[in-house]
């Protein structure tokens, strides 16, 4: 993910400013995203893992889900372990009584999915102690269309 996070993101920076170097704007971005993006460029990901990624790691979690879904259109879980954190505990958040990295910790609920390639949503499900809570719904490959229709009609049902 982080490769091709940095190229991604370096290819839109040049879009908009023709020249410039994501290294040295680095400091225009949010604390988590910065420190993700800067940890890339400090020590990139080797070729052969990025290669074992592509071709044992994803393949092994797309047959995971593929399974997981047996006759299921979608499968619905947590978005993130806790509900979103207040603004003065990010970077870093209490979980299990330590403290963690806020965006490491969000993500890995999402994380299986993104490698998998497969379509996902996030919709609001309600709120505790006065903070959002989302529900991530996840499609098949492809099932782009029918994911945002379900979503909708999720959150629908929610907001009654």
């Amino acid at each position: 993910m982080l490769p091709e996070a940095w190229t991604l993101v370096q290819d839109l920076l040049a879009e908009v400013r023709p020249g410039a170097r994501l290294q040295d704007h680095l400091d225009e971005l949010g604390p988590d995203v910065r420190a993700t993006l800067a940890g890339e460029f400090e020590s990139p990901v080797p070729a052969q893992r990025y290669l074992r990624a592509m071709w044992e790691t994803r393949p092994a979690v797309q047959r995971a889900f593929d399974a997981a879904f047996g006759d299921a259109d979608f499968l619905v879980c947590a978005t993130t372990p806790t509900p979103a954190v207040r603004h003065d505990e990010d970077p870093e958040m209490e979980f299990g009584g330590t403290m963690v990295p806020t965006f490491t910790t969000f993500i890995r609920n999402c994380f299986a999915v993104s490698v998998a390639g497969l379509p996902a949503i996030s919709i609001p499900i309600g709120e505790t102690a006065g903070l959002p809570v989302g529900a991530q719904i996840i499609a098949r490959h492809c099932a782009d269309s029918d994911l945002v229709a379900f979503a909708a009609a999720c959150e629908s049902l929610c907001a009654t």
